[in-house]
């Protein structure tokens, strides 16, 4: 992923405790962000700002400050925790169809081993988990 901004701030007389000069302030950020395995990712990002003042009495002063990092990210995961099939449901039994296939997927675990079940009851708007 590639992100770059960019701000400029103009500060003169009616935003600045002095009335007499002006002052332009630059930043700039650029970072790139590559996924290395799964949902491990690594980042370098470039940051530089500057500072150009002008006041009568004073000599013209220029700031220009630039840093590079490299970061480790650790991804999300897509879509935020949303479900798929409940925003595509249109009925409630298409609704109840995309809870049980959820309830579903659920692990049930016991003495460290772990699989995959679900019972559904006589009514078909519950769906109930059971242990072996």
């Amino acid at each position: 992923m590639l992100n770059v901004t960019g701000h400029e701030y103009y500060v003169s007389g009616v935003g600045s405790t002095e009335d007499r000069g002006s002052e332009n302030i630059t930043r700039g950020t650029a970072s790139f962000t590559v996924r290395v395995y799964d949902r491990h990712a690594i980042a370098l990002r470039y940051i530089t700002s500057q500072r150009d003042a002008h006041y009568p009495d004073l000599p013209r002063t220029y700031q220009s400050v630039e840093t590079f990092y490299l970061a480790y990210t650790f991804l999300g995961s897509t879509g935020f925790g949303a479900v798929e099939c409940l925003g595509e449901a249109m009925s409630h039994e298409d609704k109840n169809s995309c809870a049980e296939r959820q309830l579903a997927k659920a692990n049930v675990c016991e003495n460290g081993e772990c699989v995959i079940e679900s019972t559904t009851s006589q009514n078909n708007n519950d769906v109930l988990l059971q242990k072996k």
